[in-house]
C-alpha cells in the first residue's frame, strides 16, 4: 500500500478592514507582509512538523512550490500530478 498523506484542512482566515488597513499603511508590500504573517501563524499550528523539517511550511517554500506542506493539500497533489510542482498562485 502506498504511503498515503493525510489531507490538511485549513480554517478560513477572516480579515477585518482594520487589519487590512494596518498592513496597507505599515508595509511597502502589504500583500507579502500579510502572507508572511499568516505563514508564521500557521507555523505555530504545525510546530511538530516544523521541528521535524524547518522547511515544512515557509513563505519561500509556498511561493516556489517546494514546501512539504503542499503535499498535504489535495489541490497541490492534483497540480503536481498534472504539471509538476505547484505554485502558490495555482492553489
Amino acid at each position: 500500500m502506498a504511503d498515503e498523506k493525510k489531507e490538511i484542512q485549513i480554517d478560513p482566515v477572516i480579515l477585518s478592514p482594520e487589519v487590512v488597513d494596518n498592513f496597507q499603511k505599515n508595509y511597502d508590500n502589504p500583500s507579502e507582509a500579510l502572507a508572511r504573517d499568516l505563514v508564521a501563524t500557521m507555523q505555530q499550528d504545525y510546530a511538530e512538523q516544523m521541528q521535524e523539517d524547518p522547511n515544512f511550511l515557509t513563505y519561500e517554500g509556498l511561493i516556489s512550490g517546494t514546501a512539504p506542506f503542499l503535499e498535504f493539500l489535495p489541490a497541490a497533489r492534483l497540480c503536481r500530478a498534472n504539471a509538476g510542482r505547484p505554485q502558490l498562485f495555482d492553489l
